[in-house]
């Protein structure tokens, strides 16, 4: 695998030019976290999306208007309703859950079936804005952010490929293309699919409709919206929101519930992702990853480059010695740098890193390959030289003990491994590292030699100046 590059660093785009679209520099074969937000389509200033919400609305209506025709279910209405909700997830955006690839199911026909009952019966109580739609993931179970996210994709996706051709076109693209939904876009290296550009400003990491499961921020809209929810919604003593099973049975069986649902949801303030103070630390992994690894080059003996075990070692050193010596650790933290990051984002980053390491000595790595006991975070391999696994856990995590007792060997059987290193970041929880380390001293020698233990001293360091 080549290193993890975005768009702009794969094919050599002024990264400056590109900005100015206002597109989102995805980085390719990683799903970013971020999801198309209906709501924001409204105000993109990206001129191909200028009625983009007006279309998907119109959509959806359509869907409402089948199922008011229908007058039982599998009818032929109901069947039209139906095929309006079937698509495949479209390759080529980089959002959503994958860690590698763009494969997806889009909604299955079980959660079609859920979705176009509960719709029918709001119907039925003279519940008919189309903007439901926009909120089933709310009190739909199986329906989340991602899904709502592929099928506003799947709508707009002719809208999509016009603007990555424009987009491209504007920021200098002049490698190969792919002719997609009548458009030319940009193509992915190695694989016959399409990269897929999308304004920033339609971009979450959680659509606002996710937010209307917090019944306080619903009752912070207004005060009817805050009289109709408390009228229904039995309080206990703890306020708890509801889960999304009670939201649904409310908004199923009080028509008023459901339309202060959606008062609420079309009253907030529509507001972008700030992408340049990324508080979600979504985005500003790569770039950090990729100054780490230009600012520490790995130097690798030629005895080393062929075994990806001691590469492997060797990047894990010298990631731990950016980290305790070169105040790399701050990357790990929030901007007021006392937070740590989502072990996710320690993840990504340490990717990139590594990435950037193997491209140089013609190692493959992996990011999360599923061999059917879950992902295991990195796999490193070459040619017939072995393979070495990499789990990363933060010492916040719950599973310190789990991942060395089960995650690791069932990762090593399912990949066929008999090296793994447990690359453990240190931002705190000292009792729990050092509950850890004994544990892992009491394992005999032989998975001692087989998994090593390495720790990351993350932590705050004082800056010299100030000793």
């Amino acid at each position: 695998m080549a290193a993890i590059l975005s768009f702009t660093d794969t094919f050599g785009i002024d990264s400056r030019a590109f900005e100015a679209t206002g597109a989102f520099d995805p980085v390719i074969g990683i799903d970013s976290r971020l999801f198309i937000d209906p709501a924001l389509l409204e105000q993109c200033r990206a001129p191909e999306f200028t009625d983009a919400r007006d279309r998907v609305e119109k959509y959806f209506g359509v869907i409402i208007e089948l199922l008011s025709r229908s007058r039982a279910k599998g009818d032929a209405n109901w069947k039209r309703a139906d095929r309006l909700l079937t698509f495949s997830e479209i390759r080529g955006t980089c959002l959503g859950y994958c860690a590698e690839g763009n494969t997806g199911a889009g909604i299955g026909p079980r959660f079609r079936d859920d979705i176009l009952e509960s719709v029918s019966t709001l119907i039925d109580i003279g519940v008919s804005n189309p903007t439901i739609f926009e909120l089933l993931g709310v009190f739909e179970s199986g329906v989340g952010a991602d899904r709502i996210s592929d099928l506003v994709t799947f709508i707009l996706r002719e809208t999509i490929a016009r603007h990555t051709e424009r987009v491209a076109r504007q920021a200098g693209y002049t490698s190969r293309t792919l002719a997609y939904e009548g458009h030319l876009v940009p193509k992915r290296p190695g694989r016959n699919e399409p990269i897929l550009l999308l304004p920033k400003d339609i971009l979450s990491p959680l659509p606002i409709a996710m937010g209307m499961g917090d019944i306080d921020y619903v009752c912070s809209v207004n005060e009817r919206v805050r009289s109709v929810v408390n009228e229904y919604f039995p309080w206990d003593e703890e306020r708890r929101s509801p889960s999304k099973e009670q939201i649904k049975e409310l908004m199923l069986g009080h028509p008023d519930f459901a339309m202060a649902i959606i008062e609420a949801y079309e009253g907030v303030p529509r507001r972008p992702y700030d992408f340049g103070r990324d508080a979600k630390s979504e985005t500003s992994w790569y770039l950090a990853g990729r100054r780490l690894a230009a600012d520490n080059p790995l130097p690798v003996e030629d005895a080393i480059m062929a075994s990806p075990i001691l590469v492997a070692r060797a990047i894990c050193a010298q990631f731990k010695h950016a980290v305790e010596c070169n105040g790399a650790w701050k990357l790990l933290y929030d901007a007021q740098g006392t937070k740590p990051r989502p072990e996710k984002y320690s993840q990504k980053l340490f990717h990139v890193v590594a990435s950037a390491y193997c491209d140089a000595y013609d190692i493959d790595i992996s990011p999360e390959p599923d061999s059917g006991n879950g992902p295991v975070d990195f796999k490193l391999s070459h040619g017939k030289g072995g393979k070495c696994i990499v789990e990363l856990k933060m010492s916040s995590s719950k599973q310190l003990h789990h991942c060395i007792d089960k995650q690791i060997p069932a990762y090593m059987e399912a990949e066929g491994s008999n090296h793994a290193i447990y690359l453990l970041v240190q931002t705190g929880n000292d009792k729990r590292v050092d509950e850890l380390i004994q544990y892992y001293q009491d394992f005999p020698q032989t998975v001692r030699e087989s998994i090593e233990l390495m720790i990351v001293d993350a932590r705050p360091k004082e800056s010299a100046s100030r000793r």
